[in-house]
């Protein structure tokens, strides 16, 4: 059952900055796989300040929503909760933003269509503010670096204090080792059946 389409923007209000794009829309193209379409579109973004993240995804339909899109979920914030249960230093980007794109199947092959390419915030000036531009410009020596001191036992804040000691300049943040290393262990899992990889760690 295909995913309902994204709800159409709220016209802006007191309590809604005023919506604008972030330069031209994406061209309109046709893609061989929904990888494919994720690199395209993630490419523009990166060349107009903003990201993207998959909002919902089929084989026969995918929903791309703007990084920025949604609303800070604060469930353990709240007052109600005891401290020691709440979460920590937690902090979002999230502005709601509006901006959509769905990629739709047909004949094997994937359209893409923006359906909303209004942004409600402002472009960022360096792309390396996003986790998923940061992570991407990792270099495979790196990442390889990465998997070796993962496979020697070491903790993912001990990870980064390692690439921080070779490469000062490096963006990355504790945030992106763990992602990091979540992804080798999916990786991992797909490679192996699950009795394999559990026998494995």
């Amino acid at each position: 059952m295909a995913s309902p389409p994204p709800p159409a923007s709220q016209p802006p209000g007191p309590s809604m900055p005023l919506l604008a794009p972030l330069g031209p829309a994406p061209d309109e193209a046709v893609y061989t796989d929904l990888k494919a379409v994720k690199a395209a579109l993630n490419k523009h973004a990166c060349d107009h300040g903003y990201g993207i993240g998959v909002a919902s995804s089929r084989d026969q339909r995918a929903y791309y929503k703007c990084a920025k899109g949604g609303k800070y979920d604060d469930r353990g914030k709240v007052s109600t909760v005891h401290p020691t249960k709440q979460r920590r230093n937690t902090r979002t980007m999230k502005t709601d933003c509006p901006w959509r794109a769905v990629a739709t199947k047909c004949a094997g092959r994937y359209k893409v269509e923006v359906v909303n390419n209004n942004h409600n915030h402002r472009a960022f000036s360096d792309p390396l503010a996003l986790p998923q531009f940061r992570v991407s410009a990792i270099l495979l020596e790196e990442q390889e670096n990465i998997k070796k001191l993962r496979s020697q036992g070491l903790t993912a804040k001990q990870i980064l204090n390692s690439i921080l000691s070779e490469n000062p300049t490096s963006h990355l943040v504790l945030r992106d080792i763990y992602n990091l290393l979540a992804s080798l262990r999916v990786e991992e899992l797909d490679r192996n059946t699950l009795t394999k990889w559990l026998l494995k760690v």
